[in-house]
């Protein structure tokens, strides 16, 4: 599951290089949307990727954090 996982993010990292574009990561949950979905993410595997993210918000961090700007 692990090394799915992994292949998925370098794969999507290999593109986001190619176009000089950016993992979003979650600023709370620190899960990564890859091809749309929201992923865990370790902090080892997150070391493996230099700071290639940009930061954002996941739904569900969206809803607990800030549930006034979620529309129902």
């Amino acid at each position: 599951m692990v090394l799915k996982i992994v292949m998925a993010i370098a794969s999507k990292l290999a593109f986001n290089i190619a176009t000089a574009d950016f993992l979003l990561i979650c600023s709370f949950c620190r899960k990564v949307k890859l091809d749309g979905v929201w992923t865990s993410f370790s902090s080892e595997e997150e070391a493996i990727f230099h700071g290639r993210f940009s930061h954002g918000l996941c739904p569900k961090c969206m809803q607990l954090y800030y549930p006034e700007f979620v529309d129902d």
